[in-house]
């Protein structure tokens, strides 16, 4: 098949019109845009007075509420846990891990500072390790 030769003709036809319909849409368009700088100029207004005349019945924080919070006790996250079954539990995951001097050494405290059962659990934790 022969391909069609490539027209080099770029002319558009004559009742082609270039005229831009865009004029009536300018002028509404300036409208709606000056509209809306009113309104933002108006919303501006009313925070800058805001500002310049903050409410008075806000709570206000002070030298002495600061002063106040330090009386507290310091938060003990800890609080309410029993200390050697937490390490029992991280001896566990230790030996888990492939550690085990550090599962030794927490295994250890567990038998100076738990109660009967855990100590007992620790020493049998312990022989299996050895």
């Amino acid at each position: 098949k022969p391909v069609p030769p490539i027209s080099d003709d770029l002319e558009l036809p004559e009742d082609f019109d270039l005229s831009l319909a865009d004029e009536i849409e300018t002028d509404q368009a300036s409208q709606a845009f000056a509209t809306e700088i009113d309104d933002v100029n108006a919303e501006l207004d009313r925070l800058a007075q805001n500002l310049e005349h903050p409410p008075l019945d806000e709570p206000r924080f002070t030298a002495e509420d600061a002063a106040a919070l330090d009386d507290e006790p310091d938060f003990d996250f800890m609080a309410g846990t029993d200390e050697a079954a937490t390490k029992l539990d991280l001896a566990r995951a230790y030996i888990d891990m492939g550690d085990a001097d550090g599962a030794r050494d927490i295994l250890d405290e567990v038998v100076t500072e738990g109660d009967d059962g855990q100590k007992s659990e620790a020493r049998e934790m312990l022989s299996r390790l050895a």
